[in-house]
């Protein structure tokens, strides 16, 4: 069968799913996957693989959307099914959905479960033709709002081609540019129905004949998708990459075994401003090098594509990887930052296999090469343990420094053991995954208070409310914490609109750094998140709808700058946004009030800039409490070490256990979560005694609101004095807490 009449008729049948990382960060369990493009036909058959690697049965329920994005009617539509504890299932469309093959029938499937321990992938076939099929195309459940094909070729020999599903309830609206060595060789704008799909070969999409580029692709809401590549009846598909704003990517390359006359070649694309100088290097077991470093000069928008060999000759493949690292040399005086994606594709001479390969950051996958007559595929194998390893290498000289520049984060002896190695006890804290892990690689759910004073009192001439000398950090220290969140007030911080100067500016932020490392010497953790700002030369009297751009910038640029050295310290961007809309929130906007809101992605930049690298925490929209578009919306950041923090109290909208996990689950799924503020107003304990046991099932942290003397009439108060005497609210936090001997274990409903 001619290829052009199979992608034709077919709308591509190659799969697999756009992540907002790079897929091999992006394949641990979870709860929700989406499958961007399927057809059902007498003459084709698409197939859905799904594992459940949990100790537990799994109720996974499949949608099927048509290219218009509707439910595609007739048969079982959504359809359920259950997969058992530590098993496999493959299931077939038409047998799924109970769909007759001889009507053709193309889109897009959703699949979700309450389950967290599943992975998904998915085959397809044509008739028997040799090659004609597809293996191993593994799925995920992340959508991004700004992607790349980081290479595309139309040529006689090699046909290209790119799908796109909306998986949203509003029409997305999308910019594709075309570009060829640094130059715009054309651009499309289209729509994208809600639920809907689309997919073209890339001589459809564009009217340019350029034969080698690649593309990158702009929506207003996040897209799943990818790009196809096939020669003759080989073909071979990889996710869209994320414009990766780093200095560094790494290529694993497969072990091909025995194989003989085979090839892999690599593309690098620039999706940035400003030229590129790459380095590459080949390294093999034990990183050590196998060939010298090779240079290459990328100029903006352009691509590096070239066969391996090119560059380093021939390498021994098995564990070997090469790594990119890219410098913008003096455009880095202008703030700019490198942003590269890129993919390897593996081929034999005689064109009857083709396989491609995400370029990846760490955590590395190990990859596994299976052949046949049919030609090869290749399988990503993940380790959790080896993936922290790898971050943590890669960290580790920036970790001496910081040593050698503080001595932060040990422990103080509390009088219980004279003989304590003080030199193991150092706090630090950082994002692997969906978690956060500390030094010694264990994971750590933020478990704590806030101490709530630091917000309002400089207004008032202080700096504090209550105590916060050794007795009173030890008596919160008692309730079993690792965390204390300290809300700030950006006026008194900055010491600026008339704010008294005895309790602002320096001497403000003196206070703050000497209790901060007063909770490290009790081996607590310390967020620092602003609660109180206002725009122009109004005080900060109170919180407002969003950070303000005249002054949280440089608010957060003074604050992380201050703390960039402090590996146990992390960054809350904003207490409580509300109303506004999720891209407001991420983006900016001008405020009902008239007044320009900072949006998250510009103090992550602003952040970032200062060189600090600790966990950024985003509070969800609606004051916190609504997680629905977070993922959505989910900002960039260069090191990928985002938490997604959400307020919680009996009194907000999201209160239900429905709620949460429709909305947090799959948030914690992808991210750290933390609730940094749970409560109730009626002086009981039910509501977070429920809400910590969920929190607890899905290995999220919580912090109560707040370790404060007050009366449930004012605002929740944990305690009735600063010994640590609990209210009746404050019994279910603290109780609780004694209880957890050990981080809990996680649990999935």
């Amino acid at each position: 069968m001619a290829k052009s009449k199979v992608f034709a008729t077919l709308l591509f049948v190659l799969i697999v799913v756009i992540p907002s990382t790079p897929s091999p960060r992006s394949v641990a369990g979870s709860s929700r996957f989406y499958f961007p493009h399927f057809v059902s036909a007498d003459y084709f058959q698409t197939t859905f693989i799904v594992s459940n690697s949990g100790a537990t049965d799994a109720e996974v329920v499949f949608t099927a959307y048509d290219d218009n994005g509707d439910v595609i009617s007739g048969g079982s539509n959504p359809a359920s099914v259950t997969i058992f504890a530590d098993s496999q299932a493959r299931l077939n469309f038409s047998d799924l959905f109970h769909i007759e093959r001889q009507k053709p029938v193309t889109g897009w499937v959703k699949a979700e479960s309450a389950n967290l321990q599943l992975s998904a992938w998915m085959m397809m076939s044509l008739d028997s033709i040799q090659g004609d099929q597809l293996d191993g195309l593994l799925v995920s459940d992340q959508t991004a709002n700004r992607m790349a094909f980081s290479a595309v070729f139309q040529t006689a020999d090699t046909v290209t081609g790119i799908g796109l599903a909306n998986p949203n309830s509003q029409a997305a609206h999308v910019k594709a540019s075309l570009y060829s060595e640094g130059g715009l060789a054309d651009m499309r704008d289209f729509q994208i129905p809600a639920y809907g799909h689309r997919a073209w070969l890339l001589h459809d999409l564009f009217r340019s004949n350029e034969t080698v580029g690649h593309v990158e692709i702009d929506s207003n809401v996040g897209l799943v998708g990818f790009q196809q590549f096939s020669q003759e009846h080989e073909w071979s598909a990889v996710p869209m990459q994320l414009p990766e704003e780093t200095s560094e990517l790494v290529i694993p390359l497969p072990d091909l075994g025995n194989l003989d006359n085979h090839w892999v070649g690599i593309a690098v694309a620039n999706l940035g401003d400003f030229d590129l100088d790459l380095t590459l290097t080949a390294w093999g077991r034990g990183l050590k090098p196998l060939a010298a470093p090779v240079k290459r000069l990328v100029k903006s928008h352009a691509e590096l594509v070239s066969l391996v060999s090119d560059l380093f000759g021939n390498l021994p493949f098995a564990d070997a990887l090469i790594s990119v690292t890219a410098d913008l040399g003096p455009a880095r005086i202008f703030g700019g930052k490198p942003a590269i994606s890129g993919l390897a594709v593996v081929g034999r001479d005689d064109l009857r296999a083709l396989a491609s390969i995400p370029i990846a950051g760490v955590p590395l996958p190990t990859l596994h090469i299976e052949s046949s007559e049919r030609g090869f595929f290749i399988i990503p194998r993940y380790d959790p343990a080896a993936a922290i390893s790898a971050i943590e290498d890669k960290q580790k000289d920036k970790d001496k420094e910081k040593d050698k520049d503080k001595e932060q984060g040990k422990c103080k002896d509390k009088g219980k053991d004279d003989t304590k190695d003080k030199d193991k006890c150092g706090l630090s804290i950082r994002v692997v995954g969906n978690h956060l892990v500390n030094g010694s690689r264990q994971i750590v759910r933020l478990l704590g208070v806030n101490r709530s004073g630091t917000q309002y009192s400089c207004v008032f001439g202080g700096v504090f409310d209550g105590p916060t000398d050794t007795a009173s950090v030890r008596a919160m220290s008692s309730w079993n914490i690792n965390t204390v969140r300290i809300p700030l007030n950006e006026h008194c911080w900055l010491g600026i609109n008339g704010v008294d100067p005895a309790v602002s500016g320096e001497n403000y932020q003196n206070a703050i750094v000497n209790y901060v490392n007063l909770l490290h010497q009790y081996n607590l953790y310390a967020i620092l998140e602003l609660h109180w700002n206002a725009p122009g030369t109004r005080l900060a009297t109170g919180p407002q709808v969003m950070p303000d751009l005249d002054h949280s910038p440089a608010f957060w640029t003074s604050v992380a700058t201050k703390f960039k050295n402090d590996p146990a310290v992390l960054l809350d961007l904003y207490n409580e946004p509300n109303s506004i809309s999720d891209a407001c929130w991420r983006d900016g906007c001008m405020t009902p009030e008239g007044w320009q809101a900072a949006g998250m992605q510009l103090l992550i930049n602003t952040i970032r800039a200062t060189g600090a690298t600790q966990p950024i925490l985003l509070s969800g929209n609606r004051y916190g409490n609504d997680l629905s578009g977070w993922l959505n919306f989910k900002p960039r950041d260069p090191l990928e070490s985002l938490v997604a923090s959400a307020h919680t109290y009996n009194f907000n909208g999201c209160i239900s256990e429905a709620c949460w996990n429709s909305t947090f689950r799959p948030v914690a799924a992808a991210v750290p979560l933390v609730s940094a503020e749970i409560g109730e107003d009626d002086c009981a304990h039910g509501f977070i005694d429920t809400y910590m046991d969920w929190l607890d099932s899905v290995g999220a942290g919580y912090l109560g609101w707040s370790w404060i003397t007050s009366s449930c009439a004012v605002e929740p108060a944990l305690i009735l004095d600063y010994s640590g005497t609990p209210t009746n609210y404050g019994i279910g936090l603290r109780n609780h807490l004694l209880s957890l001997t050990t981080q809990p274990a996680i649990t999935k409903k």
